[in-house]
């Protein structure tokens, strides 16, 4: 005998809950850095201003979660997810991303305060408080 626990499956509703709680969090980091939205269709109104319900529900969710199945825990799932992407092409690529998006995002910044906006004073669309979150809603992320 080894002593080692034989590898549990985890069920498919706690493999959902897992990705859930994680795209919670990572909504509510955004909400929190770019201080959400507010949308109105037709006579429905959304607004998300606040990152401290999505988180709420996020902990609700992984302790229900977790109550319910232990092993394997949410953190050991979402890094064998994450371990699956880990290919060379996709490291490639993040590489690329992470050399080259910062030094865009700086000359664009610089370039928005040495020169204005064509239109005059006002930004063209300003979904946020912060010129840099802006940015790339007024170009091709904006549609």
């Amino acid at each position: 005998m080894t002593g080692s626990a034989p590898p549990t499956t985890l069920p498919r509703w706690a493999r959902i809950a897992d990705i859930l709680c994680f795209i919670l969090i990572v909504v509510a980091a955004i909400v929190a850095i770019s201080g959400g939205f507010r949308l109105r269709a037709g006579g429905l109104r959304l607004a998300l201003t606040s990152p401290v319900r999505l988180v709420v529900w996020a902990v609700l969710l992984s302790v229900v979660r977790h109550a319910l199945v232990r092993q394997p825990t949410a953190f050991r799932f979402l890094g064998s997810l994450f371990a699956a992407i880990d290919t060379a092409p996709m490291r490639a690529a993040s590489i690329v991303a992470l050399g080259t998006r910062p030094a865009i995002f700086f000359v664009g910044y610089v370039s928005i305060f040495a020169f204005g906006y064509a239109t005059g004073v006002r930004p063209p669309v300003r979904f946020f408080e912060n010129e840099l979150l802006n940015m790339p809603v007024r170009h091709d992320a904006g549609w």
